[in-house]
């Protein structure tokens, strides 16, 4: 299960930052065009380091009327972003869907209410696309219709996946650029794929990296738990992440802890040593 994430962007102290020398919320930036970029310390917004506190809201599992109470409890809690998967088997529910570069964004899927309303609550956006989602739903949001599909093979470098998959991300960035950061929007950052097992230096996770630079979406995109590929930022699952820490910061890249997996009792102590390492390292 995928517990409400932490993003623990590096370390700022709050006893030598002034006010103005952070962004704290999404308001700081004023409803302006920003750009987004990152260093060893953290991430970089508008020119200013952010801490990011996330909590995951995936916007099938909730009705659109839940979402500003949903949103407005997050922001009490004293999180400043969320994040979400996209769900490509609910916004496009057939090979005929496909064949007409048909979406539904309606009810439940209206992506961009959910992003307006996130921006109106003081939220930053990391926008989780897949095309494999996992995220505990059926298929792990692959469409079901895939399997008509002559030569289809889901995660690998073959054509027809490419193919298909390919225009269901170039056709979903094209769909929701109007809330990037250089447009002024929530979304700060974005995640292709989702734990992807197996080495780094794979034809499919090349593919990916070919994929990012295609996309051109001008943020930060992530690789969340396993391999990742070129100009992607790897981010850690689990506790206890001593280890990835330090080798995130040899190569200048934040150490981001992306899900909180850890629940059991015999654990916590795990926990804090892992939120206390990716801030205060």
């Amino acid at each position: 299960m995928l517990l409400p994430a932490l993003l623990l962007a590096g370390a700022l102290s709050a006893s030598s930052a002034s006010p103005t020398s952070v962004v704290t919320r999404y308001s700081d930036l004023g409803g302006k065009p920003y750009d987004v970029t990152y260093n060893n310390r953290s991430m970089i917004v508008g020119g200013k380091p952010v801490l990011l506190l996330s909590g995951s809201v995936h916007y099938p599992r909730s009705t659109p009327a839940m979402w500003p109470s949903i949103f407005a409890k997050m922001k009490a809690a004293g999180m400043n972003a969320i994040e979400s998967y996209v769900f490509w088997n609910y916004h496009q529910t057939s090979l005929a869907m496909h064949n007409a570069s048909q979406y539904d964004y309606s009810g439940r899927g209206n992506v961009s209410y959910f992003l307006d309303l996130a921006a109106q609550h003081d939220l930053f956006v990391i926008w989780r696309l897949g095309p494999y989602i996992c995220a505990e739903w059926p298929n792990g949001g692959m469409p079901e219709w895939l399997r008509q599909i002559d030569g289809m093979k889901s995660r690998t470098p073959t054509q027809p996946y490419q193919n298909v998959s390919g225009q269901w991300m170039h056709d979903h960035i094209e769909y929701v650029r109007p809330h990037f950061a250089a447009n002024g929007g929530p979304i700060i950052m974005l995640q292709i794929e989702n734990e992807l097992s197996g080495p780094s230096n794979t034809p499919y996770v090349e593919w990916l990296g070919v994929l990012v630079k295609e996309l051109d979406a001008g943020l930060p995109w992530i690789m969340c738990h396993g391999a990742h590929a070129n100009d992607t930022i790897e981010t850690y699952n689990g506790c206890d992440g001593r280890g990835f820490v330090a080798g995130q910061t040899a190569q200048n890249l934040p150490a981001m802890w992306s899900e909180d997996e850890q629940v059991r009792s015999r654990e916590r102590e795990s926990v804090c040593v892992c939120v206390c390492v990716c801030v205060c390292v």
